[in-house]
């Protein structure tokens, strides 16, 4: 598709300049191998009418490695491979052939920042925290699917076929599920399940609450609100001191009249609190709501799960606990989207399928980072048999970026999460304790 569009471009724009770029210089071109790129195009010139043809166009003259001329408009299309994508020159567009298999990722965005205006990245997925995952979820630049599902020729037989074909659960998981976490083993939270809560329509519950995650490094600082099971709002920031991000809180929490925010005390985050209060008397207005301190590195709350186990006894630290209770949240909502649940009061199942009720499931707005983020934390058990979710500094020693959204959102749900299914009995109460709470921190 991209090397017919290069293709058109060089037929009928004059002097337009298309670039190709691949991990390696032999994927761009190489005669006689039908899966580089250059010969895609040469396949395509040599198939057309004569009329569409150039004048004055030869092969063996404006067809050399690497480059193809057009000697009536002036156009190009050239290639490269390697570290030196994008040092060719000023290009119309370019498009990254493989982008999340880059070796040098960082480089080839320094190079193609002054090369092109019209970047176009294409690749099957790689991994989590490569530059092409974060910008495939930021939301920030227009992303097109193409999956084996819109190919004609291709149906449920064929897919069986090339399960059988391939075998390795990975490989189709990531080739033609296009699973960005296909090749990491024990995520916290699979991508499956996020994308069944984007948008997933659930009633609000409750009063407004938010957490915050204060960002330490090159870190976002990150606020996240909600309205019982429903994610109002998720906004994420960098470059300002403790005060100016106050006040950032601040006026969102009061925009949408939240009664509480709850934040990770550790560190900087020890300071929030004051913060919060200076930026109120500066607007000569109170809080309106409660800064609820957090150590998310302290020990697992004692909320008794159904085999008994309490959470002390199942995680090794609050962290772990919170992207559990997160975890269970989007599991829950992937099986009622798939079918293998259903949203109700009763506590029996309806027709033997599972019945949640609609504050145990959650709904997440379409933004790119925190969709993103949701799925990087991988989890794995202590010699005692505890989980433990990894920490932003392991997530950092895997070469990829820390999970500041997705501590915002747990630290969110914090408090208001304590639903399992054996202890439903026990949801009026806890809804009305937190209710009364809510009511006293809003006078206060």
């Amino acid at each position: 598709l991209c090397a017919a569009y290069a293709l058109h471009c060089w037929l009928f724009r004059t002097a337009d300049s298309t670039g190709f770029g691949s991990r390696k210089l032999d994927l761009v071109d190489h005669k006689d191998n039908p899966d580089c790129i250059f010969e895609k195009l040469r396949f395509l010139l040599r198939h057309l009418p004569g009329w569409m043809m150039p004048d004055g166009f030869q092969f063996n003259r404006h067809d050399k490695l690497y480059t193809l001329v057009n000697p009536e408009n002036g156009s190009t299309i050239t290639g490269e491979g390697g570290s030196e994508i994008g040092r060719g020159g000023r290009k119309s567009r370019y498009f990254v052939d493989e982008a999340a298999f880059l070796p040098n990722p960082k480089s080839v965005e320094a190079a193609l920042s002054q090369t092109t205006r019209v970047r176009i990245d294409v690749s099957t997925p790689n991994g989590q925290g490569n530059p092409f995952h974060i910008k495939r979820f930021s939301g920030g630049v227009p992303v097109f699917t193409f999956h084996w599902r819109d190919d004609p020729r291709k149906d449920d037989a064929w897919y069986e076929r090339e399960k059988e074909r391939i075998g390795d659960p990975v490989i189709i998981a990531q080739e033609l599920d296009i699973d960005y976490t296909a090749s990491v083993e024990h995520v916290c939270i699979p991508a499956a399940w996020v994308r069944s809560a984007v948008g997933f329509e659930l009633p609000v519950s409750g009063l407004v609450t938010a957490g915050y995650h204060v960002a330490e490094g090159a870190g976002s600082s990150v606020l996240a609100m909600r309205h019982g099971p429903v994610v109002l709002d998720v906004h994420g920031w960098r470059g300002m001191d403790s005060l100016e991000s106050a006040e950032v809180v601040l006026e969102r929490m009061q925009a949408l009249e939240a009664v509480q925010v709850r934040y990770d005390c550790v560190g900087i985050g020890v300071e929030v609190r004051a913060m919060l209060e200076v930026a109120a008397r500066q607007r000569g207005t109170d809080l309106g709501f409660a800064p609820m301190a957090v150590n998310m590195g302290e020990a697992p709350t004692d909320l008794r799960w159904p085999d008994g186990k309490t959470s002390r006894e199942r995680f090794r630290n609050l962290r772990s606990e919170l992207f559990w209770l997160l975890r269970q949240r989007f599991e829950k909502t992937h099986s009622v989207v798939t079918g293998a649940a259903v949203v109700g009061t009763a506590v029996e199942g309806a027709g033997g399928l599972a019945v949640y009720s609609p504050d145990e499931l959650i709904s997440i707005p379409e933004h790119g980072e925190l969709i993103a983020q949701l799925s990087l934390a991988v989890y794995s058990y202590t010699e005692s048999g505890k989980v433990v979710v990894e920490s932003a500094r392991d997530m950092k020693r895997r070469g990829i970026g820390s999970a500041d959204f997705v501590d915002a959102l747990a630290l969110a749900f914090y408090g208001a999460s304590f639903v399992v299914p054996e202890r439903r009995a026990l949801v009026p109460q806890i809804d009305r304790f937190s209710l009364e709470l809510s009511k006293v921190a809003r006078s206060w």
